[in-house]
């Protein structure tokens, strides 16, 4: 491994800030940007001060890139990643990992044949605040997980859904609408905190305000292998924009994530209490540690991985198991029917 890992950052209107974000980490250096968009491209090469294409390809086959990333529309994120890993590097992707479980097993299959690192920008695995609750939860804080609900309150104009060729709310290129494209990341977060999902009991969505063929609205019932229910309510027709959230429940404790802080945070006491009829039991003070070197982005975790060895915050199998999830409350809305998940 070189001094300075080597990336190229493909897609360059969500993928600018990541492209920022490789210039500003130690140990790695921006090779290169491509966008099909030349003008943009050649952009925000000036800026960053790295080279710039319109054909990524091209980059695949050169000894100082190590890892090529993809911020392009979801359904071409599986088709930039399998080509750098069958080129041999590494291979990172933003959220969602692609739009079909078939392409997202596709890219774990080519990551695994090469044995090549496979990593998903879920950018809320890197929340202090959001892993604080994730480490009570492996503590065993909460004890028996029963309740998780992941609720996002969003607004997207038409203006937003018939932008930059109108690839956002189809099918082909979104993978589906606002649980896919902006609900994803409380999805992904939810399933890390409550773990994998056995069943969805119950499902509906619709196009309420816009005009798209996937929907801005969708609910879900959960069933979680643990045993604990869960909820999904998401939207991009509420005006305005109000803070996700993220509330988690076990038998001693609850917490609820909100507007990039913890709002709620109580745990039951394992001291001896005075029962009475009515009433809340006295609380436990919980406190979780504050991290040593984690990770602020994905870049800084791609690197720690590669030159320490240290497992990325999401790698394919768990990216993936928000594509199921969602393919499966899709898929329940449509016929009517509980589906009992496969992982």
């Amino acid at each position: 491994m070189p001094e300075d890992i080597g990336f190229v950052v493909v897609g360059l209107r969500r993928g600018y800030q990541a492209a920022k974000q490789v210039v500003a980490t130690s140990g790695a250096k921006l090779v290169a940007v491509a966008d099909l968009d030349i003008p943009r491209a050649k952009e925000v090469a000036a800026e960053l001060g790295c080279e710039w294409t319109d054909e990524y390809r091209e980059l695949l086959h050169r000894d100082d890139v190590q890892v090529v990333g993809a911020w392009t529309p979801s359904g071409a994120h599986g088709m930039v990643a399998r080509d750098a890993l069958n080129a041999g590097k590494h291979a990172v992707s933003t959220k969602p990992m692609d739009v079909t479980v078939a392409k997202c097993d596709a890219m774990i299959e080519a990551a695994r044949k090469r044995n090549l690192l496979l990593a998903i920008d879920f950018e809320n695995r890197y929340r202090p605040e959001i892993r604080q609750v994730r480490r009570a939860v492996e503590a065993g804080e909460f004890g028996k997980m029963l309740f998780g609900n992941a609720h996002m309150w969003g607004y997207r104009s038409q203006f937003y859904y018939d932008s930059r060729g109108g690839w956002r709310g189809t099918w082909e290129m979104d993978g589906g609408g606002s649980i896919m494209n902006q609900g994803v990341h409380s999805i992904d977060v939810l399933l890390w905190l409550m773990g994998e999902v056995e069943r969805v009991e119950y499902a509906r969505f619709a196009v309420r305000t816009h005009d798209i063929e996937t929907e801005d609205s969708t609910q879900a019932m959960l069933t979680f292998k643990n045993g604990g229910w869960g909820t999904v309510l998401m939207t991009t027709s509420h005006y305005p924009s109000v803070a996700d959230s993220i509330h988690i429940a076990g038998d001693r404790g609850s917490a609820v994530i909100e507007g990039g802080k913890i709002a709620h945070w109580k745990f039951i006491t394992d001291q001896p209490y005075e029962q009475k009829e009515f009433g809340t039991p006295p609380e436990r003070e919980v406190t979780i540690p504050p991290e040593e070197n984690a990770p602020a982005n994905w870049c800084e975790d791609v690197v720690s991985a590669l030159t320490r060895g240290t497992p990325v915050a999401c790698d394919g199998h768990q990216a993936r198991r928000s594509v199921l999830v969602n393919m499966a409350i899709y898929e329940s809305a449509r016929t009517g029917k509980p589906v009992t998940l496969n992982e």
